[in-house]
């Protein structure tokens, strides 16, 4: 009897334990896959078109659970756009049909869940990430009119500095995979502050001037391109 007793004590606890663990079965490491689109913007800051352009994002994250509703991870992030060059030099001799804008996110997270299911089930996730921003053949100019104007083009990067919130929910489609969905809002600082208080008709005249302008016009691209972005993730949880 006192055997029998302890037998069902020990079965008792370790189901209690069991229960407690973190992570879905156990398992407390996962890796996403993401691929958003952020919010169209009006690329005409620098005598572009006014055509509305999507950046594209794709990412990885991985992901560890640490208690049963909250996780912390790492991910990197690419966005990447083709924008259109101002038409209005297509005859001259230095004209670039297309210049590329493009940013590696570097990020660290914080996720809690609304059950205790970590990672799956409805989250928040507020995150920082440091971003390096690239500009390849843009082409500044200093227009005055037709016979008076400068025309510089450029090759830019910066460095930025984000806040992110994001909202979303994965569902389980076997017993190690899983689906989502997540609508992301971000505000890079540095991009916002050259963007509102930055004089947009600097001059191009000196080398300040150019990388001045250049600035400027990058961050126009990023500010929407973090402001809203909606992701499909696909996740592995792998132990």
């Amino acid at each position: 009897m006192k055997k029998s007793l302890i037998i069902i004590l020990l079965i008792l606890s370790f189901n209690n334990v069991s229960a407690q663990v973190s992570g879905y079965m156990g398992n407390k490491f996962s890796v996403i896959y993401s691929s958003g689109i952020s919010l169209p913007h009006v690329a005409g800051a620098i005598g572009n078109s006014n055509d509305l352009y999507y950046i594209l994002n794709h990412a990885v994250e991985l992901d560890y659970v640490i208690t049963n509703r909250t996780s912390i991870g790492l991910s990197y992030k690419y966005a990447s756009s083709l924008l259109e060059n101002s038409r209005s030099f297509v005859n001259e001799s230095f004209f670039v049909p297309n210049h590329k804008f493009s940013s590696h996110s570097f990020g660290l997270h914080y996720k809690i869940t609304k059950k205790n299911l970590a990672p799956l089930g409805f989250y928040y996730k507020p995150s920082v990430y440091f971003q390096y921003l690239l500009m390849n053949d843009i082409i500044l100019i200093d227009y005055k009119n037709s016979s008076n104007y400068k025309a510089v083009i450029k090759d830019y990067k910066q460095f930025d500095f984000a806040v992110n919130m994001a909202i979303g929910k994965n569902w389980l489609l076997f017993d190690r995979v899983f689906i989502g969905i997540e609508l992301k809002s971000g505000i890079p600082i540095a991009s916002i502050v050259r963007s509102v208080f930055f004089d947009s008709e600097t001059s191009i005249d000196s080398e300040i001037g150019v990388n001045t302008a250049g600035s400027i016009y990058t961050s126009k691209i990023n500010v929407p391109t973090e402001l809203l972005q909606l992701k499909l993730n696909v996740g592995f949880l792998a132990f």
